[in-house]
C-alpha cells in the first residue's frame, strides 16, 4: 500500500480497490474520519453533546451527497450511519 495516498485503497470487504485516482474530496476523508471515531468525539456522541451530533450529522450529509467517487465515499458513510444508529435518537 502506498502510505502517501491511502484514499486510493478505500474499499469494503474483499473488493479490489478502484484503480482510478480518488477525487479531491475523497483524499481528505482519511484525515477527517479518524476524528469521527475516536475520543473525544465518540465520548461526546455517547453523552449526547449537541456539538458532537451536529458534527456527525454534517459528516453524514457530506458523505451522502458526495457523488463523485461514490464507491470510496460509501465506506466512511456506512461507518457514520452505523454510529448514528447505535447512539442516536434523531
Amino acid at each position: 500500500m502506498d502510505s502517501g495516498r491511502p484514499a486510493r485503497y478505500l474499499t469494503s470487504g474483499y473488493t479490489a480497490p478502484d484503480q482510478s485516482p480518488p477525487s479531491p474530496d475523497t483524499r481528505r476523508r482519511p484525515a477527517e474520519c479518524p476524528a469521527l471515531f475516536t475520543r473525544p468525539l465518540v465520548d461526546e456522541v455517547t453523552d449526547k453533546e449537541p456539538g458532537a451530533w451536529h458534527r456527525l450529522r454534517t459528516a453524514e450529509r457530506v458523505l451522502r451527497n458526495q457523488w463523485e467517487d461514490r464507491r470510496r465515499a460509501e465506506l466512511p458513510h456506512r461507518l457514520v450511519i452505523r454510529m448514528i444508529e447505535d447512539y442516536g435518537n434523531w
